[in-house]
């Protein structure tokens, strides 16, 4: 099973979520710039970001905001959102079951698969939002969804800290260096988080995932693929 994270690798959504989340959280008093949110955050559900406010300082948010910010990202979704460069020809060429999870709502991922045309790739229940299974052991959690063992799992996603959860959690991964918000030491701190390959551009992926399939061994101290 190749499991793909959603934001920033099968959809162009990261500018969209940290726009739209740093602007609910500034006109609800709590100023936050999208660089810094998308810095922080990147990955989490507004419902996660709330509580960490929530516990920090102590102010509770209206059990509306949440719901609010995620119309208002899909809306976006509608008007801005496009797939990450060559993902179609990825998972078009990926013959192994795909599955795809998010600690957004699952309806969120299901219209940002959908706006960017790849919700053939994936089977409904492979669809797997962390949002709807709680946040603790999360791959351990995703595993018994898909019933299948993490190490028969291949991870691509392009967070170092996701990456380094997945591989604790027994699974294999592939880091995602090629979204132009990557940092500059991007593909090294995917490497050192225990990514078995980095790679740039999803048309590297078919070739890579074959590559890790045929060396079960390699794991951390990762191979990069390069630049094409």
């Amino acid at each position: 099973m190749i499991v793909f994270s959603c934001d920033g690798v099968l959809i162009d959504s990261m500018r969209i979520v940290a726009e739209t989340a740093a602007k609910a959280f500034s006109d609800s008093g709590f100023p936050l710039q999208a660089t810094t949110y998308e810095k922080l955050f990147r990955g989490r559900c507004i419902g996660r970001v709330c509580r960490e406010y929530e516990n920090r300082i102590g102010h509770g948010f209206d059990p509306a905001f949440v719901g609010q910010v995620y119309s208002t990202i899909i809306r976006r979704f509608d008007a801005e959102l496009r797939a990450v460069p060559h993902v179609s020809y990825a998972l078009t060429w990926l013959r192994e079951p795909k599955s795809v999870f998010s600690e957004w709502p699952k309806d969120v991922i299901r219209a940002g698969l959908e706006t960017a045309g790849l919700t053939r790739f994936f089977a409904r229940h492979r669809i797997v939002s962390f949002h709807d299974t709680g946040f603790e052991q999360p791959f351990f959690v995703l595993a018994k969804i898909l019933a299948i063992a993490p190490s028969e799992c291949i991870l691509v996603c392009r967070s170092p800290a996701t990456i380094a959860q997945a591989i604790q959690s027994g699974l294999n991964a592939i880091g995602y260096a090629g979204s132009a918000e990557s940092e500059e030491d991007h593909e090294n701190r995917l490497a050192a988080a225990g990514a078995s390959a980095v790679i740039t551009d999803l048309r590297q992926l078919k070739q890579t995932v074959l590559t890790l399939r045929s060396k079960p061994a390699i794991r951390p101290g990762a191979a990069f693929a390069g630049r094409s």
